[in-house]
């Protein structure tokens, strides 16, 4: 027999990871009616602008959990472990939101169109349930949610949507900096959260918030096709490529 203290450690990061993996399945089948869409030339600009929708938002939450952690920091050791990762992850996610404007321009959308435009209100439900979560149960939650978000299209897959679209490639600047960059990412988050002194508890905040992230980020692109479609009915029944 096995002993207990044989068996292998299952790490924070990893328990967090199955618990997305249960749900993922379903934002992957959204995700990719999006993005594999025969008519992409026509839907991507949509598509950027919602990304740009929630991307805007990700260094001010970043730093709201920040300044939530900083707060319990004191009696906090999660919190207070949390701290300095924040800190330095939002420097590394600033000015994204301009990138993604700058994209949007390549494909003749001026940054004041897109500042204009109302976000769906699936954006600001996926945004706005980090703050519930942050300032009225614990910043801890949030990291289920940059652990969802930090999973961009391949820079492979790029390749063959640019290819397939025909769209310039300098319309995917920032998509391609995120297929680079956010394994690097996961590997830094990974580290921090596997040294935080999370109890039980903290990984039922952090499971619950996964799941909501999924179904939430599932319903964004679920919405923006429903709209596209919607509003260019010629345009999405139509079949193959431009």
């Amino acid at each position: 027999m096995i002993s207990d203290s044989a068996l292998p450690v299952q790490t924070h990061s990893r328990r967090l990871r199955e618990k997305i993996e249960l749900v993922r399945p379903r934002l992957h089948e959204a995700a990719g009616e999006v993005w594999n869409h025969p008519r992409l030339a026509y839907l991507f600009p949509d598509l950027l602008y919602t990304i740009h929708s929630a991307i805007r938002a990700t260094v001010p939450t970043i730093k709201a959990a920040e300044a939530c952690a900083r707060s319990l920091a004191a009696h906090d050791p999660v919190a207070a472990g949390m701290v300095d990762y924040l800190a330095h992850h939002a420097e590394e996610e600033k000015d994204h939101d301009e990138w993604t404007l700058d994209d949007l321009t390549v494909l003749g959308v001026t940054r004041a169109d897109a500042w204009q435009r109302i976000p769906s209100p699936a954006v600001a439900a996926l945004v706005g349930t980090q703050y519930y979560w942050m300032h009225h149960v614990h910043p801890v939650a949030y990291l289920s949610y940059q652990a969802v978000m930090e999973g961009p299209p391949s820079v492979e897959f790029l390749e063959y949507t640019i290819g397939r679209t025909g769209l310039p490639r300098e319309a995917f600047g920032t998509q391609f900096f995120h297929a680079k960059a956010d394994p690097h990412h996961v590997r830094e988050f990974d580290q921090m959260i596997d040294g935080l002194p999370l109890q039980d508890w903290h990984h039922t905040i952090i499971g619950v918030n996964a799941f909501q992230t999924v179904e939430l980020l599932t319903r964004v692109y679920e919405d923006l096709l429903e709209r596209f479609e919607a509003e260019h009915p010629e345009r999405a029944v139509a079949s193959g490529t431009v």
